[in-house]
């Protein structure tokens, strides 16, 4: 088994085609300002799969296939960091897909596959603002995406979120994202819900049972 940590403020050394599994705590973690590559690994039965934190925290995360969380979500992102997660394979993961949390945490999160999940497919709360396109999620047992808290402001955008068995999209508790140009289809409860005191800004989305 293999666990890795980027810790150093500066470090930029590529993360890639590692096969870490079994680990008490994240298959990798990158830290306190690191902006490696992390890219084609395959992370599974870890406690959390990748986890990015930290202000000035902007790795590429790309490619790798994250699954079977034991306890926690594929790919973490919070506390100011802002990487780019793409074409990640996420699936069957105990908590969540992708969370994303915290004030200044505005990740671009681009052409993932989030799916088969035990809870919610990607879960934006607590202030973020990331930016959320082209995105397919499918067959998670909570919500396909869940917004909430008051800043929470990400822009939703062509992403297709399908076959759930709960709602498609959720937004509740003040939050306030932009949910456009999505395809909506085929989930056990409402397409988009909105709930509370919730402020979103929707339009142009393709929606069907």
């Amino acid at each position: 088994t293999t666990e890795i940590y980027t810790l150093s403020l500066h470090d930029a050394l590529p993360i890639c085609a590692n096969r870490i599994h079994d680990c008490g705590s994240a298959g990798i973690s990158v830290r306190e300002g690191a902006s490696p590559r992390v890219e084609e690994n395959d992370i599974w039965a870890n406690r959390g799969g990748i986890y990015v934190s930290g202000a000035g925290t902007n790795p590429l995360v790309r490619a790798n296939r994250v699954h079977d969380a034991i306890l926690g979500s594929g790919i973490s992102v919070w506390e100011g960091a802002s990487p780019r997660v793409e074409e990640n394979d996420i699936w069957a993961n105990r908590l969540l897909g992708i969370l994303i949390s915290g004030s200044g945490t505005d990740p671009l999160v681009r052409a993932n596959r989030v799916h088969d999940g035990h809870g919610r497919g990607i879960w934006v709360s607590e202030g973020a603002s990331p930016r959320i396109e082209e995105n397919e999620v499918w067959a998670n047992t909570s919500a396909g995406i869940w917004i909430s808290g008051a800043g929470t402001s990400p822009v939703v955008i062509g992403n297709t979120v399908r076959d759930g068995f709960a709602d498609g999209i959720c937004v509740l508790e003040s939050a306030s994202p932009t949910i456009a140009d999505n395809t909506i289809t085929g989930n056990a409860l409402e397409a988009i819900r909105v709930d509370g005191d919730a402020h979103p800004k929707i339009g142009r989305n393709v929606v069907s049972v």
